[in-house]
């Protein structure tokens, strides 16, 4: 059985066990259980990252063009008209009177002007000319920004609990006897393992029993996983069994345990009341040897190794 903490911790592991910067573990107990700590670190090599940006770019082109014009010949008429002298105008016969008179000049009548034609040869000559023309020119151009990401670690940290079983206790052959009667005490301190996972990887706990303390709640006490005990007087006493363990883990693919500085103590309890013989038949009444105490509704009492009914082939069973 393992319990994971709620907020791992490695700072929370006061013993270290070893690793390296990849993986690192340490241990620390805390009362009837120990944490075992571990931590990875991961280094992210510094590593270049380019950013590119698109840009436009816009620019202006002139370019000049010589334009030519040819040298041109043209002919220009010139009409000019000049004023002539009135010409005097002789009637015809028909219209001169019946008289022999002489003929009559009229000075009215108007004279023909008279037309002079110039032709003139007009010469345009070649004409060379400079024309500007601007042309504007859109691109799109890449624009590479670089940046250095320098190295960066980053870390993880887990921790798991692990407690060791419970200790159980019996006494032998009953809690109920009379002063100076040797009573058989027994404990099940047993070397013992756990396992869990932390960080994805494999650990095992072994609890390893050190010693085993009786304390008869009388002033006295004894140690062993078995041991006899007898009661001076009367009274209610309440025996306790302290197992000390000691702790060692490792984590998979390790041959070698590493050992947890501390321990851990875990206790067991029994009730044992002693009294001097109060009569056949009753509780806590003591039975002199070779008698069978008489039992409510029949039977007999019988010494048995375990209990009948779990264990019915135990000694003293079957009778």
């Amino acid at each position: 059985m393992f319990i994971f903490a709620p907020e791992p911790s490695w700072a929370g592991c006061r013993n270290s066990g070893g690793g390296n910067t990849g993986f690192a573990y340490g241990s620390q107990v805390d009362g009837d259980s120990v944490t075992i700590c571990a931590s990875t670190q991961s280094v992210a090599p510094a590593r270049k990252s380019e950013v590119k940006t698109p840009v436009k770019n816009t620019s202006k082109n002139t370019t000049s063009v010589v334009s030519h014009t040819p040298a041109k010949t043209k002919s220009v008429v010139t009409v000019s008209a000049t004023k002539a002298a009135a010409k005097p105008v002789v009637l015809p016969k028909f219209l001169r009177p019946a008289t022999s008179a002489p003929k009559r000049v009229l000075p009215f009548q108007i004279a023909k002007p008279a037309v002079k034609v110039k032709t003139k040869t007009v010469v345009t000559p070649a004409v060379a000319r400079v024309v500007t023309k601007t042309k504007t020119v859109s691109s799109t151009a890449t624009k590479v920004t670089s940046t250095v990401i320098p190295s960066a670690a980053a870390s993880q940290n887990e921790s798991a609990g692990f407690t060791p079983t419970a200790v159980s206790a019996s006494v032998w052959p009953t809690n109920q006897t009379e002063p100076q009667v040797p009573l058989v005490f027994n404990a099940d301190a047993l070397a013992h393992f756990r396992v869990g996972k932390i960080l994805g990887k494999s650990a095992e706990v072994m609890f390893t029993p050190v010693s085993l303390t009786w304390n008869f709640d009388d002033g006295t006490t004894s140690s062993g996983l078995q041991v006899q005990h007898a009661f001076a007087s009367e009274g209610n006493y309440r025996v306790n069994a302290r197992v000390v363990y000691a702790v060692s883990y490792r984590f998979v693919g390790q041959t070698s345990w590493v050992n947890e500085s501390g321990t851990i103590s875990m206790l067991a309890n029994l009730n044992i009341k002693v009294a001097t013989a109060l009569g056949d038949g009753e509780v806590g009444t003591i039975v002199q040897a070779g008698e069978e105490p008489a039992l409510v509704g029949g039977g007999r009492v019988a010494l048995v190794g375990s209990d009948c009914i779990q264990r019915p082939n135990s000694f003293g069973c079957g009778f």
